[in-house]
């Protein structure tokens, strides 16, 4: 997204006026009743602050968060021709001048947390599943200030009723059309915190100006670095897109990874950045939850209904979306193979279609043409995921590559065994506790011998499932609130 070139005629600085006395107030100085004395005032409060108050001055200016480098220029532009001078330019300014109606509300000394795409989705993948979860309690136990981005996507906004509804969980309507934007919000003093990956390139762009240039704390949930260390199963948008976001945080104060494996690849890449003479982020691993809700009678019943449950016949569960990363075509290769040599059982996929997917679909009409017991389920709420879980014999999850692997804590935390991938963070999953076997996800031999044994050994089947009744689970509230203790903490 780029910022509009056109500009507004006649000029109407009454709203202007307004941005200029709201921005006063920010700083604690008390605008002047002259509109003549606005100008001034601010230009007295620039040349004796610190260098945040340029980008704050142009947000407030323009209604919108400044880019990077019109920032720099800002600055640049005061060094040659003085405060005042550059503030009256900047409000003639076409970018000043795009959104006249526009009002511009300071969040002064607040925590901001960053929750766009969240709020706008119905969508249970793991990031969108992390951000609820621990927002609401972040919501339930601190004060705090959500916020989206706008429809040009160059400035913060509070978020609409049923966005809130929607990303907390209240009563009301979750989906909707947005009102006309007519106020803005631009965070001075305080914390700003991204809660989930940044995955566009005009987001990332003004993530680095709010990082470089705001004068806010800003902390980052990291999730993983996979576009990074395994290029060849992201797609090429996300792929090409990842250095713009690694650039906009690598000057972020903390980074909370999720897993020890996300920690180590943070922590290498903020390493790395020594020779570029950054010193980059704090990198701490806060172990991700795994906590699910145990389901009711009825909810397990439905889940059996919808995964086509038949007694005597084991239930095997894939949770996950299907892009090459989760290696669905090594699982049905290996089921392939399992139903070749007689053994009977219902394999159930549950996730929605991704890039680079349409191999998995011909396959999976492949199998239902030869009648195989093949179940696939492209939305599901949390508590039919839930209850899926439960009535399922095991999970198989041999993703080539995870941050953290939502879909094997959350089986074993309902005491259903699971086979995964033996490295990374699924291993540290199953080396806490056991209940698992690891395979090597890029050997077919090696997913499919793992799928005959728990199909073929009761007994190991329920050793590993009273080792994952055992397991100790991790709740949100422990991973909530350890998250928010390190994000407000002291750095060194």
């Amino acid at each position: 997204m780029t910022d509009s070139t056109r500009t507004a005629s006649p000029v109407d600085t009454r709203n202007a006026d307004d941005r200029l006395r709201s921005l006063l107030e920010a700083w604690g100085v008390q605008p002047a009743a002259d509109a003549e004395g606005l100008v001034p005032a601010v230009a007295d409060a620039l040349g004796r602050g610190g260098r945040d108050r340029a980008w704050q001055a142009l947000a407030f200016i323009t209604a919108r968060i400044p880019l990077a480098g019109d920032v720099v220029a800002f600055r640049r532009n005061a060094v040659l021709d003085g405060w005042e001078e550059t503030l009256r330019d900047a409000l003639v300014s076409a970018e000043a001048l795009e959104f006249p109606e526009r009002r511009v509300r300071a969040l002064a000394d607040a925590v901001v947390v960053d929750v766009h795409d969240t709020c706008r989705t119905t969508k249970i993948t793991g990031i969108q599943r992390v951000v609820r979860e621990t927002v609401r309690r972040w919501h339930r136990d601190h004060p705090l200030e959500f916020v989206a981005w706008d429809e040009d996507g160059t400035a913060l906004r509070p978020l609409s009723d049923w966005e809130n509804n929607s990303l907390l969980g209240l009563p009301g309507a979750v989906d909707g059309d947005d009102a006309e934007l007519d106020e803005v919000v631009v965070p001075v003093g305080g914390t700003f915190v991204v809660t989930e990956l940044v995955a566009e390139t005009w987001r990332s762009a003004r993530l680095e100006s709010i990082v470089q240039h705001s004068g806010l704390e800003v902390d980052v949930i990291g999730y993983d670095a996979v576009p990074m260390t395994s290029s060849e199963t992201s797609s090429e948008g996300i792929a090409g897109q990842y250095p713009l976001y690694l650039q906009a945080i690598s000057r972020v104060d903390r980074i909370g990874a999720i897993s020890g494996a996300a920690a180590a690849e943070f922590a290498g890449w903020a390493h790395m950045l020594g020779s570029t003479g950054i010193t980059g982020p704090d990198v701490r691993h806060v172990p991700l939850a795994a906590e699910v809700a145990p389901p009711t009678a009825a909810e397990r019943d439905e889940a059996r209904r919808a995964l086509g449950v038949v007694p005597e016949r084991p239930t095997v569960l894939v949770v996950g979306s299907h892009e090459p990363r989760k290696n669905h075509l090594a699982v049905l290769q290996a089921a392939k193979d399992a139903w070749a040599r007689g053994l009977d059982f219902t394999l159930v996929f549950i996730g929605g279609a991704s890039w680079s997917s349409e191999r998995f679909h011909d396959e999976i009409e492949a199998l239902h043409a030869a009648k195989r017991p093949v179940v696939l389920i492209s939305k599901a709420t949390d508590a039919l995921l839930g209850a899926a879980y439960d009535v399922a014999d095991f999970t198989l999850f041999p993703s080539l590559h995870e941050g953290f692997g939502l879909p094997v804590a959350e089986s074993l935390a309902l005491g259903t065994p699971v086979i995964t991938s033996q490295y990374g963070s699924m291993k540290e999953i199953i080396d806490a506790g056991g209940g698992g076997i690891l395979v090597d996800p890029r050997s077919d031999a090696s997913v499919t011998d793992a799928l005959v044994q728990l199909l073929t050994d009761a007994p190991l089947l329920r050793r590993l499932a009273e080792e994952a009744r055992s397991r100790e689970v991790r709740t949100w509230d422990a991973w909530a609130a350890e998250l928010w203790d390190y994000f407000r903490s002291p750095l060194a």
